[in-house]
């Protein structure tokens, strides 16, 4: 039985003999090998410890790394090894494998244990702040056992490093709960620096410093030091010290001129919890301060509180009211942050502005989102009209999946009064029912006894696009329903068909010569939406186009640009539109001309003495549109040229000329001179291109080698080095 153990020492020994030897050897992978295996031998490499002591002195990282690791995993039989660690201690500071070798010898002489306790000892006195900072190391790796040297770590909690100090810290928390007295006594030492590190010592030893948190919160009223205060702050939040002691702390420093104290302020606030009993309420009763800078703060740890500030909202609701805009900006971003809780106070202020889709309290809920969803089908679920109607209205502005909410919505339809069916017909196709089942209850809205009814039908059949298309029939019909909304929805409905049914086209027409206002303009548009589909149209467009007002000028023509080349015959009129005194008619006028004209030279014409319009908007249009061309665009290059001369016009010009890739040499020696460097540069970049059939631009280049403007100058070298390179 004894022989087989025998064996195997036998043969680990033999091993251990071959890997010290190949461990000498001059071959770089062989050593590397060899060290390798070693260090993941553990204890049972021990008599390895000479030859990995030599292998300190390897000058192959690897190797080295190998030996040291093996060392410190062979623990308290490497004691051999305390003086070269010694030594490649020192080294690393003098930058010899750098901070990896400082670390990595710490560690060793730690694993060692209590044999490499003087050596600690000498080294937490070195005058070298890295010696000191790894025998800091070193003491935290054997924990316990260096108790003997806690008191040097003490000393060094006031060192002039930060690093040392917080390492020697750290080694005085591993040490355990025997540091805690020390900890406490250094919280009233002379320097700053010294009850920081104190502090951060309690910090790391966790929940056996609990004890000592009120002397450390009674450190914290007395001190004046900006970093200590940050610290000690930083560890009561860690040590969970009561919020009922705490706030009061943390309130009194909350808008510290210190930004560091204020942020740990900030943060401790964060993490207090129960946040709805805690932080929240304070910070509810900072919302209106009088001074900006607290209430910028209050919102500041709301939003980052997130769900749990719910009891904020109304009072975030009210402070908006009276903020800036960008504190507006802040009070939604943490309205959105709470998600859920702030849906209920949205929809009352989005019921209060129906007609605005825009209203910073319908855009908050739509980013709120997937978040809100939870809670709004809990509300689904109840049997109050007043909450369910809540919950429906929100479904319907954010317009997200919400599969559970479907049997909730179609209950609701089927079962409850009216004035819930439609608005839950419109959610459930906003939530993304199937078509299948949308459609039957929505067609069978839109022949509903209601207006409200009718008009929540023509919604629901809107959201499912073509697959609204067999209720195209009951959609025409209601083009004529006695309500307006219905007829307009009902319109937009039938040109969200994708195709568009041809056979809607002549009962759209028929509504255009029955209506005005709203419905008429929805009538245009939606004809327009059906592009090439929509042409018989056209002629009732035109014949209104000469009559209308500016504005609805502008509808039409935004239209006939949609059927492209089908609206030729409108060319004539559209183009008188050009000559509007309102700029929006003439965008609309403008662009439509330029999607229904086939040539391009009648295009540049009208878009290069478009470039001169009063007004910047059109003229900005016309450059797009120059853009949009191409090199057909060329022609109007010398004119968007002169537009590089005015700021407000440059950028754009520019970036439509570089598009162009423009080769007249004249134009572009022109350009060389513009005060805007960016012009330059552009202008020197493309005659390099340009190469050879840019050789007259030479001396104008070579002119502008040492221009005051780096980029411009290298790029300029380099089109005089591509032409002359080509010329040769």
């Amino acid at each position: 039985m004894n022989s087989v153990p025998s064996f195997a020492a036998e043969s680990s020994a033999q091993s251990i003999a071959d890997l010290v030897k190949e461990l000498k050897s001059s071959d770089n992978a062989e050593r590397r090998e060899a060290s390798y295996r070693l260090s993941q031998m553990g204890p049972s490499a021990k008599e390895a410890v000479p030859a990995l002591i030599e292998s300190l002195e390897d000058q192959d990282t690897q190797v080295w790394f190998n030996s040291i690791t093996a060392i410190a995993r062979i623990g308290p039989d490497a004691e051999a090894a305390i003086p070269a660690l010694k030594a490649q201690l020192i080294d690393s500071n003098r930058g010899r494998r750098s901070q990896q070798g400082g670390y990595r010898t710490a560690f060793a002489l730690g694993s060692i244990g209590p044999a490499a306790l003087p050596t600690v000892e000498e080294f937490l006195q070195h005058k070298d702040s890295p010696v000191r900072s790894g025998a800091a190391k070193a003491a935290g790796w054997m924990g316990p056992a260096a108790e003997s040297v806690s008191d040097l770590l003490v000393v060094n909690l006031n060192d002039s490093d930060l690093e040392v100090r917080e390492i020697s810290a750290e080694a005085l928390a591993k040490i355990g709960p025997g540091s805690l007295p020390k900890f406490e006594k250094t919280l009233s030492h002379p320097e700053a620096r010294a009850r920081a590190a104190a502090a951060l010592g309690l910090e790391l030893l966790g929940d056996s410093a609990k004890p000592s948190a009120q002397k450390l919160a009674g450190a914290l009223e007395t001190e004046q030091d900006d970093t200590a205060k940050a610290r000690f702050i930083h560890a009561l939040s860690r040590l969970n010290y009561p919020p009922d002691d705490f706030l009061p702390l943390l309130l009194a420093r909350f808008v510290s001129t210190d930004e560091i104290v204020r942020q740990e302020v900030i943060n401790a606030l964060i993490l207090m919890e129960p946040a709805e009993s805690t932080s929240v309420p304070a910070m509810t009763a900072l919302l209106n301060s009088e001074n900006a800078a607290v209430s910028a703060q209050a919102i500041e740890v709301i939003t980052a509180i997130g769900p749990p500030a719910g009891p904020a909202v109304p009072a975030l609701i009210g402070r908006r009211t009276a903020a800036d805009e960008n504190q507006q900006a802040k009070i939604d971003a943490a309205l959105v942050q709470i998600g859920g809780p702030a849906v209920s106070e949205l929809i009352v202020i989005i019921n209060a502005n129906p007609s605005d889709a825009a209203h910073w309290s319908a855009e908050c809920l739509r980013k709120i989102g997937l978040d809100a969803v939870p809670s709004l089908i809990t509300s689904l679920e109840s049997n109050d009209p007043k909450e369910q109607r809540i919950a429906i209205d929100a479904l319907i502005l954010i317009r997200q999946d919400a599969e559970p909410a479907v049997p909730l919505l179609i209950n609701i339809i089927k079962n409850n009064p009216a004035q819930l069916s439609g608005p839950a017909l419109e959610a459930l196709a906003a939530v993304g029912a199937p078509a299948e089942t949308v459609l039957p209850l929505a067609q069978s809205a839109l022949t509903g006894s209601s207006p409200e009814l009718r008009l929540s039908g023509a919604r629901a059949l809107a959201s499912l696009g073509k697959d609204s298309s067999p209720a195209l029939a009951n959609l025409i019909r209601a083009l004529n329903d006695q309500d307006s909304a219905v007829r307009i929805q009902s319109a937009r409905a039938i040109s969200a068909m994708k195709p568009a049914p041809d056979s809607a086209v002549r009962p759209l027409i028929d509504v255009i010569k029955n209506s005005d206002g709203e419905l008429q303009v929805e009538i245009i548009q939606a004809l327009g939406r059906m592009g090439e589909t929509g042409a018989p149209a056209i002629p009732v467009l035109v014949e209104l186009l000469s009559t209308a007002n500016a504005e609805l000028q502008a509808v039409i023509a935004e239209s006939l640009g949609m059927m492209g080349s089908a609206a030729s015959t409108a060319l004539q009129e559209i183009e008188k539109g050009f000559a509007s005194d309102q700029p929006a008619t003439r965008i609309a006028s403008l662009a439509a001309f330029v999607s229904i004209e086939n040539d391009s030279a009648r295009k540049v014409d009208v878009l290069t003495r478009t470039l001169d319009d009063p007004d910047l908007a059109v003229r900005l249009v016309a450059i797009e549109k120059i853009g949009d061309l191409g090199r057909a665009g060329e022609p109007a290059a010398e004119k968007l040229y002169e537009l590089t001369g005015r700021a407000e016009e440059r950028e754009a010009a520019m970036e439509v000329l570089a598009g162009m890739r423009i080769r007249s040499v004249p134009l572009l020696v022109r350009a060389l001179q513009n005060t805007d460097p960016y012009v330059r540069q552009y202008a020197a970049e493309r005659l390099g291109e340009l190469r050879a059939d840019a050789r007259a631009a030479l001396p104008d280049l070579k002119k502008l080698q040492d221009d005051d403007n780096d980029l411009v100058k290298r790029t300029v070298r380099n089109a005089v080095r591509e032409i002359e390179r080509d010329n040769k």
